[in-house]
Formats: C-alpha cells, sequence, structure tokens
C-alpha cells in the first residue's frame, strides 16, 4: 500500500556520512485504528525484515522519487503489517529547501497562517540561532561514483575469515573475535570465537546475538560454528623486596588488587583485568615487574615465577615469556575457592610487620 504525500520536499534526520547509518525522515506516522487504538508506527530502510505481526510489522518505508515526490510504503501482510481496514493514518513531518533553508539568525520574520480554525494559533516566529545543517540531495553521479567505493570501505558480507572477525565484533558486548577453517568431511566451516567485554564467560544471549548477526552476511554453503575462548590459568609467585618502612599486609593488599582482575583503588584496571587480555596475547615477565616496580612500598623484585596452572612441571624463574595460542587467553582470578582459574602467590621480604 502506499500513501502519496502533499507536494513538498521531505525533510531528514541529520545522519552520519558514509552510509552505514541508515537515513531517516522527520516523517511521524501515528495509525488510528476502529474502536479509538493509536499506535506509532516505525520508519525502516526497507520492509524486507519486517513481518505482518504487530510486533515486527508496525513499520513504513519512505521512497523519494527523482523529482523529490515522497510517498509512504506500508507492508502487504508478509514484509510488514496490513494497514487496518478503516484506519485513519495521521502523518506528521517536516519539509525543507536543502542549502538554501540556511539562513542566519533572526532572519525568519514572516510565515503562512495556518488554515481555519488553526488560523490565530501562530502570532509571531523567529530563529534565534544559525540555521546551518541543511544539506541538498547527493546528486545522482555522485552516488553513482562513490557507491562502488564504499563497498570497499565496509564490506557488507562476510567472504574471508577478517570478513567474519569485523562483523562478529560489530555486535554489541564483543570485544574481540578470531576467526578460522575447519572441514567437517563434506563442506568447510568458519568456527568463530567471541571475547565478550569485561567478562570470562560467554552469555547464551550473546550467542544467539552473534549468530543472528552472522547469518545475514555469510557465503552461502559455509557453516558457522561459534565458541568460547580457550581461557588458560596460569599459577603466577612473585617475590618481591619491599621498602623499610611499608608495611607488610598492607602492601599485600596493594599488591593483589595491581595483578587483580579487577580494579586498583585509583580506579585502573588490575593487570590481569579480562579486558586487559585477547587471544594470543603473550605475557611478558617484565609486565608483571614494571607493575610492581611502580608501586611506593616496593623496593625491587626479587624473582618471578610464570607458567601455565595444569603444566606437570613448575615454572623456571628466568623464563620471561609465556605464549598462548591464537584462541587463547590467559586467566588469573586468585580465587580461593577456583585454584583451577589461576593463582598468584606473593613473598613479601623487608617491611614492617
Amino acid at each position: 500500500m502506499l500513501c502519496d504525500l502533499p507536494p513538498g520536499r521531505l525533510a531528514y534526520r541529520a545522519a552520519p556520512q558514509g552510509g552505514i547509518v541508515a537515513p531517516q525522515s522527520t516523517l511521524d506516522v501515528e495509525m488510528e485504528e476502529p474502536g479509538g487504538a493509536v499506535n506509532l508506527w516505525d520508519e525502516r530502510p526497507s520492509l524486507v525484515f519486517s513481518d505482518g505481526s504487530a510486533e515486527e510489522g508496525d513499520h513504513f518505508a519512505v521512497e523519494t522519487d527523482e523529482r523529490l515526490r515522497s510517498c509512504i510504503r506500508f507492508g502487504n501482510g508478509v514484509n510488514g503489517r496490513l494497514v487496518p481496514s478503516g484506519a485513519t493514518i495521521h502523518a506528521a513531518y517536516q519539509i525543507g529547501g536543502g542549502v538554501a533553508g540556511n539562513v542566519g539568525a533572526d532572519a525568519v520574520r514572516s510565515f503562512v497562517p495556518l488554515p481555519a480554525p488553526l488560523g490565530g494559533a501562530i502570532v509571531a516566529v523567529s530563529n534565534p540561532f544559525d540555521v546551518t545543517n541543511g544539506l541538498d540531495p547527493e546528486p545522482v553521479a555522485e552516488v553513482l561514483r562513490n557507491a562502488p567505493e564504499a563497498y570497499r570501505a565496509r564490506q557488507l558480507r562476510a567472504v574471508t575469515l577478517a570478513d567474519y572477525i569485523a562483523r562478529a565484533e560489530e555486535v554489541p558486548g564483543v570485544a574481540r573475535a578470531v576467526a578460522s577453517y575447519a572441514w567437517t568431511g563434506s563442506w568447510r566451516t568458519v568456527r568463530i570465537v567471541i571475547d565478550p567485554e569485561g567478562a570470562t564467560e560467554v552469555a547464551p544471549e550473546l550467542v544467539e546475538a552473534v549468530a543472528a548477526h552472522l547469518e545475514a552476511v555469510r557465503l552461502i554453503g559455509e557453516d558457522l560454528e561459534l565458541r568460547p575462548p580457550r581461557f588458560v590459568p596460569l599459577a603466577i609467585e612473585v617475590v618481591v623486596c619491599l621498602s623499610r618502612d611499608a608495611w607488610v599486609e598492607d602492601m599485600r593488599d596493594v599488591i593483589e588488587q595491581e595483578l587483580s582482575d579487577g580494579y586498583t583503588p585509583d580506579g585502573r584496571r588490575g593487570l590481569f583485568h579480562p579486558d586487559e587480555w585477547t587471544f594470543g596475547q603473550s605475557l611478558h615477565q617484565s609486565l608483571i615487574t614494571g607493575r610492581l616496580q611502580a608501586l611506593s612500598g616496593v623496593e625491587h623484585v626479587i624473582e618471578v615465577s610464570m607458567r601455565r596452572w595444569d603444566a606437570p612441571t613448575g615454572g623456571a624463574a628466568g623464563a620471561s615469556e609465556l605464549t598462548a595460542a591464537f584462541d587463547e587467553i590467559f586467566l588469573v582470578e586468585n580465587d580461593p575457592d577456583h585454584l583451577e582459574r589461576g593463582t598468584l602467590t606473593l613473598v613479601l621480604k623487608g617491611g614492617r610487620q
């Protein structure tokens, strides 16, 4: 169903350049159904993803032709809900003249009176500020020239592994992602590993959101498999020499917070905060030493031993780096009730008892 708007250039809301965010007009549509119920319908770029339900079907799309005449397109019952029989459509919108409508402050002084019975509702108009955001429609020639470059700037399909990673990281709640190919024996599968923001567990809702987002962009013939990261717990032992005026138990709390998976008293992330670590990131001994040497009360770091928690042999004091695989993330929660999620052992020497 099409509903023509009266003559006049329909004004659109401001949108960032680049075409990533779909343009939205100033049109508001209310549907007054028989019986008095009034519902606000939502604008969509198209009705392809709308259905006939009241939840995901109360949508409309705006179509404007080359003569700048606009009309409202409603659904057909499959893509978008049908307009109820006997309903009254109320449309409120703004019209504008593009760049010609940009005027200085106090330039608007007259207006066309409203028809009866609202003829006296407005007695004066003015614009206290400059109008500067009016834009003319983009010429068709420029659209044809820029469209091919737009696909290079932002790929809307997942073709390579880098595309799958980029599309997965677009979903809110995903900090980072990695991907790899796997052969099932019959077809190729894309395995995508998700690193959630600020957490070490991937919520089922996040998995569903990523799966739905990727389903629309994946290549035909490729299956998707979503996995959580392989978190690798570490066993770390640090021997620290304290200044002679530093209290041992106070410094123990300070050091544990500095190397924790939470936050320090001054609001910084602890060394093993989940958002400080990502896939394949190595742990260097100097990273631990540097964080501790910056603390007031630490004279110097004597020794740092680090190993994977489930490694069959102990860590070596001379090991300067622990490496992780592409889908692994290091984990040190130092929770006495869950030692299998990483431990931190402190040996403090010197200081005041």
